[in-house]
């Protein structure tokens, strides 16, 4: 599957059980295809920047904390990504997932 950078939402729209399902969403997908994942967690800005593969990296998604709370602007996060040349760029919103 390649490289997949994820812009992962926090903003203070997203709900902690909304974030919770969307990182066992993510991490299903990581133990099932095992691709380099790159999540980028931010809201305005990016506040994290995570590298995951495999079943190790879906364990560790589902027990991870994110950061934000404030308005949403995926331009920083994709400009980030952008950096590390993916395969592919999905973004998530409110369950909504765009993948450029």
């Amino acid at each position: 599957m390649g490289r997949i950078a994820l812009a992962m939402d926090t903003s203070g729209s997203i709900g902690e059980s909304l974030l919770r399902r969307f990182a066992a969403e993510v991490a299903a997908i990581l133990a099932q295809t095992e691709p380099l994942l790159r999540l980028i967690v931010c809201d305005a800005d990016v506040h994290q920047i995570y590298d995951f593969s495999g079943r190790e990296g879906a364990k560790a998604l589902r027990g991870f904390r994110f950061k934000g709370g404030c308005g949403t602007d995926f331009r920083p996060a994709i400009a980030e990504a952008a950096k590390w040349e993916p395969d592919r760029v999905p973004s998530g919103t409110r369950l909504n997932i765009t993948i450029n």
